[in-house]
Parts: C-alpha cells; structure tokens; sequence
C-alpha cells in the first residue's frame, strides 16, 4: 500500500514539474499565386534560428513552441516581401502547467518590386502574447494599434513602387513591339517582292506551257479525226455484209419454221379436241358427285354445319385454283392460237377445213363457258344459304352473351352501392373520433406553446450575453440595453452574417442558429496579413471555419 501512495505521489510531482506547451498551426499564402510551393518559416528562439522549414503547395506549417520564450516566425519567399510574427510565451507561474488552445492563423506576403530599395519589414507586422482575461494567447490589440499606420504606410509604399514598375515595364514592353513590327513590317515587304518576282517567273513559264499544249492538242484532235472516218468506213462496211447475211438467214428460217407449225397444228388440234372431250367428261362426274355430297351434307345435324362449311371453303378455294390454273392453260391456248391466226394470214394459206374446225373449237368453248357460268351459280347460292344460317347462329349467341353482361352488370352496381354505404359509415366514424382526439389534445397544444415561449425567452438572453461578450471582446463601444435585446429578437433559424471594421481589423461575425441552439463564429483579418478563426471565442483552424459556417454542411450533421 505504501509503495502504490508512493508511485502516486511521484507521478502528480512529475506532473507539476512538466511545463505546457503551445501548439501553433498555419497557412502561407502568397499574393499572385496559385500555391506556396518553395516559400520558408523560419523559426527564431530567444534570438537563434532553431528551424527551417519548406513549405508545400498548400503552405501549411505547424510548430510547437515552449513556456517562457519568445518566438519569432519569419516568412520568406524569393521576390517576395518577408514579414515576421512575434509570440510571446510567457504565462504567470499558476499556468505553467495548463493545455493551452493551439494558435491557428493564415499569414499573406505579396511580392517585391524589382530594383526597389525599399526592402522588407524590419519590424514584427503582429504580436501574440498570453490574455490574462481569456486565460488564452491571443494577437496583441494594443501593438496591432501602434504599428498600423507603419505597415499601411509600407504598403502604400510597396502599391506605389509597384504600379511605377509595371508602368516602366509597359513602356519597355510596347517599345519592343514596336521595334519588332518595324522589323516584320520591313521583312514582309522584302518576301512580297520576292514573291511578285517568282510569281512573275512562274506566269511567264506557264504561258508558254499553254501554248505547247494547245499546239499539241491540235496535232491530237487531227490525228484523231482521220482515225474515226476511217473507221466509220470499215463500220458501213461491215453493217451491210451483217444485214445482207442476216436477210439471207431469216428468210431460210421462215420457211422451216412454216413447214414446222403446219406439221404442229395438226397434231395440237387434234390433241386439244381429245382433251375436251375429256375434261368435259370428267367435269360432269364431278359436278354429279358434289349433288350428291350436298344432298348428305343436307341432312346432317347443325353443329357439325359449321365443320362442313370450312371444308367447303377449302374445297372451293382448291376448285377456284384448278378453274384458275385452267383459265391460265386457256389463255394460253389462245395466245398460241391467236399467233397460229396471225401467221396463217401473213401467209395467206388459210383452209376452208382449218376454218371449219376453228369454228367448232369456237362452239365447244361457249359451250364450255355458259357450263361453269351454271356451275359457279349453283356454287354462289349455296354459299350465300350458309352464310345466313352461321349470320343466325352468331345473332343467338350475341344476345345469350348480352344477357350474361347485363347481369353481371346489375350484380357489379349492387356490390358498389353496397361499398359505398360502408365508406361513408366508416368516415362518419372516424370523424366522430378525431373531433374526441382534438378535444383531448387541446390541453397539451397550450402546455407546449407555454414551453415554446420560455424557450425563445432564454434564448434572447443567450444571444444578449454573446453579443456584449463580443463588444467587449473586440474594444468596441457598449450599445444600450434595448439595441441588444432588438438584435437577439431578430436572429432566427438559419445562418446570419455580419461584418464591420475596427481598430484596423475587418470582422465577420456568422450565427447559426439550429434547433434553438446558437453558435457564434468571428473571422478576424488584420491590415498587417494574418487571418484568426474563432468558435466561441475559441481559436479554429480555417478550413474546419470554412466547413462548419457552410449552412447546408451544417444542416446535414443531424
């Protein structure tokens, strides 16, 4: 037990010998520039370098420095003006041994004008010391007001020597230009008579080029000319040897082709006169035969009409194709006997028996025609006492089908009208119970908006205490009572932004008020550079400032 009282009592002893620390992170911005890759911190203890460090492109640097020293941070880049930053540690001897708030600031530097004497900031531009008020560190107010107007003046100077230098340099610039159009003007004019010259050479040279060709062409065209006429003699030529070997061989073919059809004839008209006789023949058989299937088909019973009817379709379809296809073979007959006519008038060598038979072929075919014009009749009639008899049958179901419909229709109006009685005594029920509920809620409606009310009143109070606290804060002058209580009365839910100056700082102060809960945020930018961030009156960092007072990320915390 006595070595565990002894363990604890060297453990709170070497805590109390431990000295705090303060932790100061930032960011280098230079002036022009996209990054601050290149650019240095240096960091200066009780007089001495102690560190040296390259920045990054982002420009961020983090340091931790003692209790009880003094600091300076210097910030470097080439071209550039330097400036310094003085911190001061020292903190009284009952907060040695405190954590303190890190530091977080954003220093700018903006860039040196050449050939200038006018050098950098011999002096620190900020100081940063222990607020004994605050029990924080902080930039030194007071400081800040006494070298104001030396840092403004030093601007002022550097904005002067920098608006000179870029006059001179435009000077110099546009008597460049001028040089070098003077010198472009004078090789241009030197490269056009170049050019007119070769131009010349080239116009000259194609001159006699055209008139070599055109002397040429001539000597072509002449040449061609004798060609075609002699050919055009060989061609005349030639086409009456053809036409007269042609007319030699088309008139042996006509007579071959005489004695060919006559022998053709013959043999065709005696064919086809057989053919008829036979077609005739087989045509009546048929026709007896489908009287007869008619007859049966008569007779059978209704239902199976319809079955009959569609082969009766088919059959008539296969039918009207073979009276097709024989129309076809008769046209065909026709033409052929039609060009047989025309050749024997060409030849003049019709005979009276050719005459004869012709006209009997001529018979045999009305005959023929007035037959399948009877038979097509016949066919027409029957189909048409089939078609009123399916027309019937359909008339008998459309109205045993409307039937069915009308009284599923009735059944259907029944069942809603039914449904609609029952919606409408559920709705007066649930409007009998909701007029029960709103009478019991009405109690509890009045204690809330009681609650709400001492809410908004505490949180007027809230925003009284951070508006003093921030007059206070930043040196300001006090304001009346009243104008405080206006100013909390105003700030509703959301983000409000204001921003004023003073003692050579420019303040933007941000509220955000969420669930009636109010946070304030201050940014503070000095004339001599650096950037604070706070959060209730507590030093941030900037990009956490620049998250947290964007109102759509801080909604989006739920």
């Amino acid at each position: 037990m006595k070595k565990l009282l002894l363990i604890a009592q060297l453990l709170v002893f070497s805590t109390i010998l431990v000295k705090a620390q303060l932790a100061v992170d930032g960011k280098l911005i230079l002036k022009d520039k996209k990054h601050s890759k290149g650019a240095q911190v240096q960091l200066i203890k009780n007089s001495e370098v102690v560190d040296n460090v390259e920045l990054n492109r982002n420009g961020n640097f983090g340091f931790t420095l003692d209790i009880n020293n003094s600091y300076k941070l210097k910030f470097n880049y080439e071209d550039y003006v330097s400036k310094s930053i003085e911190i001061n540690t020292q903190v009284p001897s009952s907060k040695q041994s405190k954590r303190f708030q890190p530091l977080y600031f954003e220093v700018e530097i903006f860039p040196d004008v050449p050939d200038s004497d006018l050098g950098g900031f011999k002096f620190p531009v900020g100081k940063i010391k222990y607020n004994e008020s605050l029990e924080e560190f902080d930039y030194d107010v007071s400081y800040a007001r006494k070298v104001r107007t030396k840092v403004q003046n030093k601007e002022k100077d550097y904005a002067e020597a920098l608006k000179q230098h870029k006059e001179q340099v435009k000077a110099e610039r546009r008597q460049e230009e001028k040089a070098k159009y003077i010198e472009e003007q004078q090789k241009q004019q030197k490269s056009l008579a170049e050019k007119r010259k070769e131009q010349k050479l080239l116009a000259e040279k194609r001159r006699e080029e055209e008139q070599k060709r055109k002397r040429e062409e001539q000597k072509r065209l002449e040449e061609l000319r004798k060609k075609q006429e002699q050919q055009a003699k060989e061609r005349k030529a030639r086409e009456q040897a053809e036409k007269e070997a042609e007319r030699i061989r088309q008139q042996k073919l006509k007579e071959k082709l005489a004695e060919e059809a006559k022998r053709r004839e013959d043999s065709i008209e005696q064919a086809r006169l057989q053919k008829i006789k036979e077609q005739e023949e087989k045509l009546r058989k048929q026709q007896e035969a489908k009287r007869k299937e008619l007859e049966e088909k008569r007779q059978k019973e209704l239902e199976r009409e319809r079955m009959l009817a569609r082969q009766e379709a088919e059959k008539a379809e296969e039918r009207k194709a073979r009276e097709v296809a024989k129309r076809e073979a008769q046209k065909i007959k026709e033409k052929q006997l039609k060009e047989q006519q025309e050749k024997e008038a060409q030849r003049r060598a019709d005979s009276i028996e050719q005459a004869k038979q012709r006209r009997k072929a001529e018979k045999i075919e009305e005959l023929k025609k007035a037959h399948e014009e009877r038979e097509e009749k016949y066919k027409e009639r029957k189909l048409q006492e089939k078609l009123k008899k399916e027309e019937k049958l359909t008339q008998v179901e459309k109205e045993a089908e409307k039937r069915k419909q009308e009284a599923q229709v009735k059944q259907e109006k029944e069942l809603l009208a039914e449904q609609a009685q029952k919606q409408k005594q559920d709705s007066i029920a649930r409007e009998r119970k909701a007029q029960a509920r709103k009478k019991r809620m009405l109690s509890y409606e009045e204690q809330l908006e009681r609650v709400k009310k001492d809410k908004k009143e505490t949180k007027e109070e809230y925003i009284k205490d951070i508006l003093k606290t921030e007059d206070e804060r930043f040196g300001m002058d006090m304001e009346p009572e009243e104008r405080y209580e206006d100013k909390a009365n105003n700030i509703s839910l959301g983000k409000q932004v204001d921003t004023y100056e003073k003692h050579g700082m420019k303040v933007t102060r941000i509220l955000i008020n969420k669930n009636d809960r109010v946070t304030v945020y201050h940014k503070v930018k000095h004339y001599w550079g650096a950037v604070f961030y706070y959060k209730n009156y507590r030093n941030i960092s900037g990009p956490l400032f620049r998250y947290e007072t964007n109102l759509d990320n801080y909604k989006n915390k739920d």
